[in-house]
């Protein structure tokens, strides 16, 4: 039976044998192919991309070839960013609006304008309007206090010429919303949209008014 020392010799004399082989093989293959390390009952170490008849493939871990799997390394450095692109072109507003304050109205029964908006002649339209009505003077007579009547049209042209496109009556106790909508699908002549109302009692006032329109392509 062998020694340690008798066996810890043969070990030494095995791993030289391999390393020399291994470096040798490794000059002559290209690193295309892929070696393995071979042994025979002799203790004769080769390297080669098969083992011949008879040979026994080593583990390079087993032997101590290949050590344990080192940590992994430092995550580079960031790369630098790119040139940001170029901006792109602005987009045609096709939409319209217009806010309008306080408007005090007189209780005359008279068509008076409330909200009015210029846009492009001609063309396909839906527009929207929203009025906030108060009634804060003094009762007319002949009216219960705190109620009062409105009666509004949206219309396209001019006062003098007018399609009229939509209408709604709102009968609030001290304050209300009246809201109008309506959809546009001919040319007209004048440029613009508008809103009158008609309110017979003294001391209401459209508080706040909007009116937006939006060309579109087509309406269905």
């Amino acid at each position: 039976m062998k020694s340690v020392r008798s066996i810890l010799i043969l070990l030494e004399g095995l791993c030289a044998k391999l390393l020399l082989v291994a470096t040798l093989s490794v000059v002559a293959i290209t690193t295309a192919d892929a070696l393995i390390l071979c042994v025979d009952s002799g203790g004769n170490v080769s390297a080669g991309v098969t083992c011949k008849k008879g040979w026994t493939q080593l583990d390079p871990v087993a032997v101590g070839l290949q050590g344990p799997t080192g940590p992994q390394g430092i995550p580079g450095t960031p790369g630098t960013p790119g040139t940001p692109g170029a901006q792109g072109t602005a987009g045609i507003s096709t939409a319209y609006a217009v806010h309008q304050t306080r408007v005090d109205i007189p209780g005359d029964g008279g068509g008076h304008i409330i909200v009015s908006k210029d846009v492009e002649v001609g063309g396909k339209y839906v527009v929207f309007v929203s009025m906030l009505w108060q009634r804060d003077g003094t009762p007319t007579p002949g009216y219960v206090d705190g109620f009062f009547n409105v009666f509004c049209r949206l219309s396209a042209g001019d006062a003098s010429a007018a399609a009229i496109l939509n209408g709604a009556q709102g009968l609030f106790e001290g304050r209300g919303t009246l809201n109008l909508q309506a959809s546009f699908n001919a040319d007209f002549a004048a440029k613009s949209f508008f809103v009158d109302c008609d309110v017979r009692q003294n001391g209401v006032s459209a508080l706040e008014s909007s009116l937006i329109a939006i060309k579109v392509d087509t309406i269905k």
